[in-house]
């Protein structure tokens, strides 16, 4: 009799638990699918507010056309990193530039920790511009002075733990600007090198001469002798040193001191794209339009500013090709190896300033002389 007493209690109390918990069961089911339909409202709301504020654009047909630019940009993009990833895994001739970014960061790469944006920094490829564009995002217009400027006050990835750095590097929006190779050293000349370059139009009071004495010396010095290059430095009206000097001692002087200095480094060694996973690698050919990508996915303004007084107008192929026109076929083929895997990593062709000066051409051996 106790005994049968105590089952019955014992299995109302499990009827009762069993009742509770299908009601707690029925209560956390509910609030779920509230928080879900909440979610979808909430998005279905955001995305008719876009498409109501598109169709009462006037320029809803601009729009459109910026939606559908921005898909192609993905797709472009995309493509672009599957080649950067390719010639990685291939890495032909085993001398890729590798890097441990995280314990060893280069010093040119820019953090906004506030946004979320890395930049890797590659001089002759509008690095001022962009500089100049992460001091406005901190409210801030500086147009002169910019890369002391930048070095001591933009943030820069070398300077966070190892913790912020493996954050910056996984979940950050990362993006560099690349160069036709013959095309930024061009650039890198005309602004640098060239007599009365713009260099030293824009710093006759400051140290005007500074390239001049720290490599355009080195380059007459090869070529013509001591003698001519110490009476150059004297005579400052004598200096004329030649793109096409200027040329071959890249090719054929790689480990001077002179010839790597960040102007002409290749951007490989610069921003190691093999290490880094950037979300976007823009072609500074097409800047203007690629850039809309990055400003995109960053949910920002494009405030870009335009290549103001570093430009050298070198960035239209067509001219810089003429350039190159009467430089000996065998100095361009030494400066193509010397920034081959830019032009393989990149995807740029060399063959726009010479006939049938790829790889192909001249066998892989040729990126094993150097280095």
């Amino acid at each position: 009799m106790i005994l049968r007493q105590y089952r019955f209690k014992m299995l109302s109390l499990i009827g009762r638990m069993k009742k509770h918990l299908r009601a707690s069961v029925t209560w956390i089911y509910l609030i779920f699918l509230f928080l879900l339909a909440s979610t979808f409202l909430t998005v279905l709301n955001y995305h008719q507010n876009r498409l109501r504020r598109s169709l009462n654009n006037p320029n809803d047909e601009k729009s459109a056309e910026l939606r559908q630019l921005i898909v192609d940009l993905e797709k472009e993009s995309f493509s672009r990193n599957l080649g950067v990833d390719e010639v990685c895994r291939k890495n032909i001739g085993g001398k890729i530039p590798r890097r441990n970014v995280i314990t060893d960061p280069p010093s040119n790469i820019i953090v906004d920790l506030e946004r979320k944006l890395l930049y890797c920094e590659v001089p002759k490829a509008a690095c001022s511009s962009w500089k100049q564009f992460f001091f406005q995002l901190r409210g801030m217009n500086v147009t002169k002075g910019i890369n002391g400027k930048a070095k001591k006050e933009l943030t820069h990835l070398h300077q966070l733990s190892t913790e912020q750095r493996k954050e910056a590097l996984n979940s950050f929006i990362k993006f560099m600007v690349t160069r036709h190779p013959f095309s930024r050293v061009l650039s890198a000349f005309r602004n640098k090198i060239q007599p009365n370059g713009s260099y030293e139009r824009l710093n006759q009071n400051w140290q005007p001469y500074h390239w001049r004495e720290r490599v355009g010396q080195y380059i007459i010095e090869q070529y013509r002798g001591k003698d001519v290059a110490m009476e150059m430095m004297k005579d400052k009206s004598k200096y004329d040193v030649t793109f096409s000097e200027f040329v071959r001692f890249l090719g054929e002087f790689p480990d001077h001191k002179a010839a790597n200095d960040l102007h002409w480094t290749d951007i490989n060694s610069l921003c190691y794209p093999c290490d880094v996973r950037y979300d976007t690698i823009v072609k500074f050919e097409n800047m203007a339009k690629e850039s809309l990508l990055i400003f995109e996915k960053a949910g920002i303004e494009n405030r870009l500013p335009s290549l103001t007084q570093h430009a050298t107008n070198s960035s239209d192929l067509s001219q810089a090709v003429e350039f190159y026109r009467d430089i000996p076929r065998d100095v361009i083929r030494k400066l193509y190896e010397r920034y081959y895997y830019d032009f393989t990593v990149f995807g740029y062709d060399a063959n726009l300033f010479c006939d049938d000066i790829t790889v192909n051409n001249i066998n892989y051996q040729l990126i094993t002389i150097h280095g």
